[in-house]
């Protein structure tokens, strides 16, 4: 869980080097970084209250970075960040109505999925990408 937070923050502040609005670039880092301890505080017994920070900010940080996304030309992305917050919002559906029988697969998907989305945003994307962002 300790590197998982430490390459989400790291994650984050290179992401935020690559939006070209000050206000959401300064938001995606700092609201980012801030996220980790939360998360990585999961394993504690406050998972419950970590776990409600931590998802709220991470997901509102990708909501930002899914802005930008959607007004690049960067087309398999566009989709793919619309399907990561799908996913999530199913997966808080699913934990809202009480579901965890389909909970816990919905919850590694929805990991997963994450995982794939700041690696490729990370290794696939340039500051160029957003720069030329459409509006």
């Amino acid at each position: 869980m300790f590197f998982y937070s430490i390459s989400c923050a790291v994650f984050f502040v290179r992401m935020s080097k690559k939006i070209p609005n000050t206000t959401a670039s300064n938001f995606i880092k700092y609201v980012g970084v801030l996220t980790m301890p939360f998360t990585f505080f999961i394993i504690t017994r406050f998972h419950d209250l970590m776990l409600a920070i931590s998802t709220n900010l991470f997901y509102s940080c990708v909501v930002c970075i899914t802005v930008y996304v959607l007004k690049s030309k960067l087309t398999f992305f566009k989709y793919y960040c619309v399907l990561c917050l799908f996913i999530f919002y199913y997966a808080t559906y699913l934990y809202v109505t009480g579901q965890w029988d389909l909970l816990s697969l919905i919850q590694k998907i929805n990991n997963g999925s994450t995982i794939v989305l700041i690696i490729g945003l990370e290794y696939f994307t340039d500051q160029t990408d957003f720069s030329k962002s459409i509006g």
